[in-house]
């Protein structure tokens, strides 16, 4: 998971890390804003995020994680609150499955792995300060 490099250069910008320098980071938070704006505009990243499957879901957190990384916390709390309706609303259904991920071919995996996202999601809105008691869930 690209978020999992993001969380690893986190933990290198926390102290002296031989090999890694304040140019490095500099750099690779530009280049991860344009990845930012190719995921939100290109073809591909236009239909990942259409998608209402797990690829949807993970769209959305990395978009978020992305934004959250280069400085843009109004825009991951922005694509936050969208994933409420956006996803949760789509996705889960009152009982608790996941109706599109039931009628996939590895049901229980992709299930999970849309758990994984989801929960990646709720972390980063921590960061944000999106807590149970500021947003309000549909």
């Amino acid at each position: 998971m690209y978020t999992t490099l993001l969380d690893a250069v986190a933990v290198l910008n926390t102290g002296p890390a031989p090999g890694w320098t304040a140019s490095d980071n500099t750099a690779f938070k530009a280049w991860n804003t344009r990845f930012f704006t190719w995921l939100t505009n290109s073809t591909f990243g236009q239909q990942e995020n259409a998608l209402t499957n797990n690829h949807g879901t993970f769209a959305d957190m990395q978009r978020a994680a992305i934004a959250l990384f280069s400085g843009d916390a109004a825009g991951a709390k922005t694509i936050l609150e969208a994933s409420k309706t956006k996803r949760i609303d789509v996705q889960i259904a009152s009982d608790g499955r996941q109706p599109m991920e039931l009628d996939r071919t590895k049901s229980f995996h992709y299930s999970t792995f849309n758990l994984v996202a989801y929960a990646r999601l709720a972390a980063i809105g921590l960061k944000v300060r999106m807590t149970p008691d500021n947003i309000r869930l549909s």
